[in-house]
């Protein structure tokens, strides 16, 4: 697979001038959906089996939270595990497709088992992020009330049902724009370069600040749908998944072609 993507990602070292257009380039993502667009409707049954598998999973969590809220932390972490494992899968059909081939499961399953360590520390790791947000929240939210903490707070794995939605919101705007921003780029070069989780972090951060502009309009796009699929329900991600994941595969090489000079070897 290696050897794939490096012919999709040519090293072609750049000028500042093509990394410029990329920055301001805010309608970007927009050609990165219509492209997911068009690898999804090359591979419908694999796409949507891979984005209804997601959604079964958040809808399960979902029910369990509501039926004992004491495994709301629980369900989120397991979704978290599984997310890169998901995005790599769409990251493989996105590769398959482009590479003129009909993508398969066992391409897929193959190209995931090679890499299946580094996705797992990559799910780890938003874990982590998810577990410290939820700690600086409810630190928070202590210091807001003051000395006298509401019961709730005690009770309540997410800070409380009394806690200040204010709070609660910029914790969580918080947590997704630097999970988006560890993995809009950071899992793809994990899959695709086997690189090892603080090499592709590290990479994948400077790609994001060299396209903050667009990355403005993708992170929007993507909190869209995750508000849908919490508020609505998680049936959202069987469509929006794939798409999204396809997009931002393919957002990821045009970052990768315009800062090949700087970072590839």
């Amino acid at each position: 697979m290696k050897t794939a993507v490096k012919a999709m990602i040519p090293y072609t070292p750049v000028d500042s001038t093509s990394s410029r257009g990329l920055q301001t380039n805010y309608l970007a993502p927009i050609a990165w959906l219509k492209k997911g667009w068009h690898v999804m409707r090359r591979a419908p049954v694999l796409s949507l089996g891979i984005g209804a598998s997601v959604a079964a999973v958040a809808t399960a969590g979902q029910t369990l939270s509501n039926v004992v809220p004491a495994l709301t932390l629980p369900s989120v972490a397991v979704l978290l595990l599984l997310t890169p494992f998901a995005l790599a899968a769409l990251f493989s059909v996105a590769c398959q497709a482009q590479a003129g081939r009909r993508p398969t499961v066992r391409q897929m399953v193959s190209d995931i088992r090679g890499n299946a360590l580094m996705l797992a520390a990559f799910g780890v790791l938003l874990g982590l992020l998810f577990a410290a947000g939820i700690r600086v929240t409810a630190l928070v939210f202590a210091l807001s009330v003051g000395p006298t903490v509401p019961a709730e707070l005690l009770q309540s794995p997410l800070v409380g049902p009394s806690a200040p939605s204010l709070v609660l919101i910029a914790g969580a705007v918080m947590v997704g724009f630097a999970a988006l921003a560890i993995t809009v780029f950071g899992l793809p070069i994990v899959h695709g370069d086997r690189a090892d989780v603080v090499t592709a972090v590290v990479r994948g951060i400077a790609l994001v600040r060299n396209s903050y502009k667009p990355m403005a309009l993708w992170a929007t796009l993507v909190f869209a749908v995750a508000g849908f699929a919490v508020w609505l329900s998680p049936i959202v991600l069987v469509f929006a998944l794939p798409i999204l994941g396809f997009a931002n595969w393919y957002g990821f090489e045009r970052a990768a072609v315009l800062e090949a000079g700087t970072w590839r070897a």
